[in-house]
């Protein structure tokens, strides 16, 4: 309708408003903080909006129940949002980041419900849920070694000196200093210089470090968005050569910023991207399956989805 169009526009020029002020702000705290304020006020409004319309009329529908749920939650995490006015940038954008790539996998989902009402968006809405979260594999990308060491050791202002991280010392008085130039922490008290990032390695028990949970986490996401273009409802050669396609693709993205990829020729882009690909298929897609089928069939994963299907085919019937 007409009111629904200049609404839409005028949405919009909000948007561009409220990025003109992020980006007229001095320093980055200050951005965060407004967008965390937009955000808790969203959260809060639509909360509001779905608890007034359940009170007023939807109680007396089917399903009026999940619309006070919905509302509930979404309220609850407009308060939630704002509890953060005084937490640390980092922790801040960590969470604005999963905040916009979990949008992106609810516009993913909901494209193929639009798909399956025959809508001619759900195209448009798998591309933005994508981009969405592609950009925010690209902001994790960029986590500087600054904020692993606030998030880690719970470091926040690192011009000062703090308490020595090795936990064999026993350090009372902060007699540690951060040094930028060559990523190493130096304990005037202990009297050890040690790099960040093997000290990661130490406390984390691999030599990836923290990386190795952004990476984990990164390619689960790619994972389980290619279950989810299944519903989750199959299992075969296809749904798990496509989650294993999306996986490297995600963490590849990564890759580009961290390992700085993005320097390569381009024919080596598309170099790696088939070699992945093709190898995802072959392990995540077809040896997986088959393993996991042999194993179904020996009987002892029949407490197991993969076990009760067989089972009720009658695989399981001659031992019974």
């Amino acid at each position: 309708s007409k009111f629904q169009r200049i609404s839409v526009i005028l949405l919009g020029l909000l948007q561009l408003l409220a990025a003109a002020l992020i980006f007229a702000l001095p320093g980055t705290e200050n951005g965060l903080l407004v967008i965390l304020l937009i955000l808790s006020f969203t959260f809060a409004a639509s909360g509001v909006k779905d608890i007034v319309r359940y009170f007023s009329m939807a109680r007396f529908m089917v399903g009026g129940r999940l619309i006070l749920f919905r509302g509930v939650i979404m309220f609850d995490f407009g308060l939630f949002s704002l509890s953060l006015y005084d937490a640390s940038s980092f922790i801040v954008s960590i969470y604005l980041i999963g905040v916009f790539m979990f949008s992106g996998v609810v516009d993913i989902l909901m494209a193929r419900e639009a798909k399956y009402l025959r809508s001619s968006r759900w195209k448009l809405r798998i591309a933005r849920g994508a981009v969405k979260i592609m950009l925010g594999i690209a902001c994790i990308a960029f986590i500087s070694t600054e904020s692993a060491l606030e998030i880690l050791f719970g470091i926040t202002d690192l011009r000062r000196s703090f308490r020595c991280p090795l936990p064999n010392h026993d350090d009372r008085d902060p007699s540690a200093h951060y040094y930028a130039n060559d990523y190493t922490v130096h304990c005037f008290g202990c009297g050890k210089t040690f790099d960040v990032f093997k000290l990661m390695e130490l406390l984390y028990g691999n030599a990836g470090g923290i990386t190795v949970v952004i990476t984990g986490f990164i390619q689960g996401l790619g994972t389980e968005l290619g279950f989810a273009c299944f519903k989750w409802k199959k299992w075969g050669f296809l749904s798990l050569s496509v989650a294993g396609v999306l996986s490297g693709i995600f963490i590849y993205i990564y890759e580009l910023f961290y390992l700085q990829y993005y320097m390569l020729d381009p024919m080596m882009h598309v170099g790696h991207l088939v070699i992945r690909s093709i190898s995802a298929i072959i392990f995540s897609g077809i040896l997986c399956k088959l393993i996991g089928d042999g194993l179904a069939k020996t009987g002892v994963m029949k407490n197991y989805a993969i076990g009760r299907t067989l089972k009720s085919s009658g695989v399981y019937e001659d031992e019974e």
